[in-house]
Order: structure tokens, then sequence, then C-alpha cells
């Protein structure tokens, strides 16, 4: 065994080889970490943009998604309707799936292009 080799295995310091071995996996973390951050930035701004919209439950279109509910085999979907003069539509939920879309897309879009048959 050369000495080299025997002062790293004897020495408190980590050699480059180890650190090699540590950089993807420190990597993976703040890919990780970035990804939880800005996803609670999301949802922070989704509730606070939530607080300031006036929702109300649209039956016409609730009555319309229906049938493509049905032929898709999905589950029921509560439609919100927003009081918003740009084109906005969001969709959230695992549990209770609701779509949100703004009364400018409810207003310029036709029945075919809001809900694909």
């Amino acid at each position: 065994m050369s000495t080299s080799i025997a002062w790293c295995l004897q020495s408190d310091t980590v050699s480059w080889m180890e650190r090699a071995t540590q950089v993807p996996l420190f990597l993976i973390f703040l890919i990780a970490a970035s990804a939880f951050l800005l996803n609670g930035v999301r949802l922070i701004l989704i509730f606070y943009f939530f607080a300031r919209c006036h929702r109300q439950e649209d039956s016409g279109l609730q009555e319309l998604s229906q049938p493509l509910l049905q032929r898709l085999n999905l589950p029921s979907v509560r439609i919100l309707c927003c009081a918003v003069d740009q084109p906005l539509a969001l969709a959230w939920g695992f549990f209770r799936p609701t779509i949100l879309l703004s009364r400018w897309m409810i207003e310029h879009l036709d029945s075919q292009e809001l809900l694909i048959s």
C-alpha cells in the first residue's frame, strides 16, 4: 500500500472521491427542497386569490359536464364560477375535484370549447 493511500485512509479529511459521491445526493435534495418551496408559494398565491374571488356554483356547466364525465368514467366534478374579466381556469382537488372558471371564459367560449366532447 502506498503512503498516499494509507494517508487518505487514516486522515480525518474527506477525500475527493467521497465528495464526488455526495454531490449528486445534495443536488437531488436541493431540487426537491426548491420544488417544495415553490409549490408552497403557489399554494399561498392560490389561497390569496380565492380569498379575493367571489365564487358561486354554475349548475348549467355542471349539467353540461355530466355526459362527458360519465363517458370517461370519472367522478363528479364541482364547477365554480368567479367574476374575473380575463380568461382564468384552475383545477384542484384530489378527493373533491373542482374546476374554477372565470365569467369571461363562460361568456366568450361556446359549449363545445368549454367541454370538449
